[in-house]
């Protein structure tokens, strides 16, 4: 297994995760060249296969399809913030208002539209919500799924225009528990 230089990090369990990440991609796409758009997006110059990566608190998630998708995860129990909540769709902020809907799943939604799109967050994101599975941009239906699963204690969102047995898989024991996660062989 090839590895490469991670990225420096002011905590130690994000530089495991990106590590992690990234050997999950060569393990699932084998060892390909990996560009970025402007926005960041990383993707694989010849188009083969589409993915998406997203890590927080030691999970790691990756999205594998033969077109665009994008993915994202947060604990299930992510605290509400009321200044992010000022920036989601009406429709959005009501159902966590009224805890109908949890702070996370919304997130996370957003967060996955935002990587399917290839700009990450830098998107209106007052006139993006998603209902059920539907995503809607300015109130009209776009032809997109996201598929929201709880793994445990988290919240992972998929979006994509088509999105086929969606699964939660413990990559050898090492996702959920990354901030044990052991490098092995390689050194920096």
């Amino acid at each position: 297994m090839a590895c490469g230089k991670s990225p420096s990090f002011s905590k130690k369990e994000d530089t495991h995760t990106s590590l992690l990440a990234s050997w999950m991609l060569e393990y699932f796409i084998g060892f390909q060249e990996i560009t970025y758009t402007s926005y960041g997006k990383p993707y694989v110059a010849d188009r083969h296969v589409y993915f998406s990566v997203a890590h927080s608190d030691g999970m790691v998630v990756v999205a594998l399809s033969n077109e665009e998708v994008g993915i994202d995860c947060e604990p299930l129990q992510l605290q509400t913030q009321a200044s992010i909540v000022s920036l989601f769709h009406p429709n959005e902020a009501v159902r966590v208002e009224k805890q109908t809907e949890s702070f996370s799943s919304v997130w996370t939604g957003k967060e996955a539209y935002g990587k399917w799109l290839g700009v990450g967050l830098n998107y209106d994101l007052h006139v993006m919500d998603v209902k059920e599975n539907d995503v809607f941009w300015k109130e009209k239906k776009l032809p997109l799924t996201m598929t929201k699963i709880v793994c445990e204690q988290w919240m992972i969102a998929v979006c994509a225009r088509h999105i086929n047995g969606a699964q939660c898989i413990d990559f050898k024991g090492s996702v959920l528990h990354a901030s044990e996660f052991s490098r092995g062989s390689c050194r920096e």
